[in-house]
């Protein structure tokens, strides 16, 4: 018998401040439909990601169900989420290919709440760019 082969997906992209304001999210699943769980979600993840000792480095961390890599920036937490039995570094991968994104294309370098709202089209370009329907497309 042949095992089913599946290409990596990303269940969700989320980006949010200190404080658990959301600044950009894309979820590709059908799991957070409506925006009081997404928001419950994502208060969750933060209150788990505050407790880590990663620094600015890549974590990653078993999430209700989920496995979730994230990475703290000067005052912005980045996510990408997948399913539990996702590929973790491909996950990293997609998130720090994100996060060198954003360092190149936003001003001074500056991965940060204030540069990332201000330009938020660029934001929301390299996310749509990066992952399409829960698809990576190119981490390069």
């Amino acid at each position: 018998m042949c095992a089913m082969v599946t290409e990596p997906a990303v269940e969700s992209v989320i980006i949010i401040d200190h404080h658990g304001e959301r600044i950009a999210a894309r979820y590709y699943s059908d799991q957070f439909q409506t925006l009081h769980s997404q928001q419950q979600f994502e208060k969750s993840l933060l209150n788990k990601a505050l407790k880590s000792t990663a620094g600015g480095e890549s974590d990653i961390m078993m999430f209700d169900g989920h496995i979730a890599v994230f990475r703290g920036g000067k005052d912005i937490f980045m996510f990408v989420t997948g399913e539990q039995d996702e590929n973790e570094i491909i996950l990293v991968e997609v998130l720090n290919t994100l996060y060198n994104a954003y360092a190149s294309i936003l001003p001074g370098g500056q991965v940060d709440r204030h540069s990332m709202l201000d330009k938020l089209d660029l934001v929301l370009l390299a996310l749509d760019e990066l992952v399409d329907g829960g698809v990576i497309l190119e981490i390069e």
